[in-house]
């Protein structure tokens, strides 16, 4: 077993993580372990806000992803601040739908983040790895929703939205 530890605004939390239990990625035969990440769960109005707009019959839209760690042995304080946009676990967050795009496979819609500071600028760009803010919204059965990060990265926002979204800073697994 490796165990994961991190403390978040002084509440300590100890994750065990089953290396028998794996994922299947896309585009991959090779298992690989289920790790820990940081994100936005989306708040239940936001949700039902969203959900109206699927097109695929698995419906998702209740994160946005804002950072994996890269070990299940990763401390809390090797975390860079700037992967939370100057927030904490367990702040609100208020987001801003953009615009979505799908491909047949997969729908995603791009989100902005808004500063934690009124001053602050708000972001679309995922701060731990360049890649899009972003809900998987929907996708076919036989599909992962890891897919839509490919798909962003190939495929510009093709139908706007202008979406208040809000939700919390979240430890998931």
């Amino acid at each position: 077993m490796a165990h994961f530890r991190h403390s978040a605004q002084m509440m300590l939390v100890d994750v065990v993580l089953d290396p028998n239990l794996a994922e299947t990625y896309p585009f991959s035969t090779e298992l690989r372990p289920i790790m820990p990440y940081l994100a936005i769960t989306l708040d239940a109005e936001s949700q039902a806000r969203l959900h109206p707009l699927a097109i695929y019959p698995i419906v998702r839209g209740d994160h946005v992803t804002l950072a994996y760690l890269d070990s299940s042995d990763m401390a809390v304080d090797e975390l860079n601040p700037a992967w939370l946009y100057g927030y904490g676990v367990g702040d609100r967050v208020n987001l801003r739908a953009v615009g979505w795009v799908a491909n047949g496979r997969v729908q995603a819609v791009q989100v902005e983040i808004q500063a934690s500071s009124p001053s602050g600028p708000g972001s679309s760009v995922r701060a731990w790895d360049g890649g899009v803010l972003h809900i998987t919204l929907s996708r076919q059965p036989e599909v992962k929703s890891v897919e839509s990060n490919a798909l962003l990265a190939i495929r510009s926002v093709g139908s706007p939205l202008d979406l208040a979204l809000s939700g919390t800073v979240t430890w998931q697994l």
